[in-house]
């Protein structure tokens, strides 16, 4: 009788854990197919974001550099050179700028962004409204030119970003772009009607500079809104930023 129940407690000792051994690799491939699924998402998600941005920043420059020609602004020694690295350019810019003010907002941990895509598609009104600006205005004072301008991109972050790290970062790449204007000026790559590029200085910082607002405004908006969560079947992928 004892080793009977013995044979008894090791057959039922041995059956449980063979059970349980079977259930850790269970776990894992269950643990490993989340973690692909999740990687997969949020590649997607970051694939599908920044194709976004590239292909407004390549709009709007043809949008911009139309502009500028119809009111003999701007012109090109080569159009059909243009035509292949301008706006491929803006379209990257467009992707980093979109990226890198999310980024610094999750850095100062900044969380009080209640903006909606009717805001951000008026902050491209705006952006818009000031490149209509820069063409129309009189070049009779390059002085007046920057002023309004500088008044109106100033206005332009106060209503739609209002952040320190915003303004200095479009500062800074609106500071970087003039002096990409004015290398490919001076080695002839891209010419302006005013024979002093001074007129040009005037109101190339305030185009970069709304431009940039603009395309942080809509860099957080999709950094905030569930692009491809309902096709793959998984969580919103809503972000929200919180102070530590």
């Amino acid at each position: 009788m004892p080793s009977f129940s013995l044979t008894t407690l090791n057959n039922l000792r041995s059956k449980t854990g063979t059970a349980k051994s079977s259930k850790v690799p269970t776990n894992i491939s269950i643990l490993n197919s989340k973690v692909e699924d999740e990687t997969k998402f949020y590649l997607i998600d970051f694939l599908s974001k920044q194709s976004l941005l590239f292909g407004l920043g390549v709009l709007f420059s043809i949008i911009i550099t139309t502009l500028l020609n119809q009111h003999n602004i701007s012109r090109t020694i080569n159009k059909n050179n243009e035509q292949l690295w301008l706006p491929i350019v803006c379209g990257f810019s467009a992707s980093f700028v979109g990226s890198i003010f999310p980024f610094f907002d999750h850095y100062f941990g900044i969380s009080n962004f209640k903006s909606d895509w009717s805001g951000v598609i008026r902050c491209c009104g705006g952006f818009f409204g000031v490149n209509y600006a820069a063409s129309k205005l009189p070049w009779t004072s390059s002085v007046q030119v920057s002023i309004t301008l500088a008044l109106l991109g100033i206005g332009l972050w106060f209503l739609f970003d209002r952040t320190i790290h915003g303004f200095i970062l479009s500062l800074v790449f609106s500071t970087v772009g003039t002096w990409v204007g004015f290398f490919l000026a001076y080695n002839g790559t891209y010419t302006y009607t005013k024979a002093d590029f001074f007129g040009v200085r005037s109101w190339l910082p305030a185009i970069l500079y709304c431009g940039c607002v603009c395309f942080g405004a809509i860099g957080r908006q999709l950094e905030n809104s569930d692009i491809v969560s309902k096709k793959n079947g998984l969580p919103n992928s809503t972000i929200h930023y919180k102070r530590d």
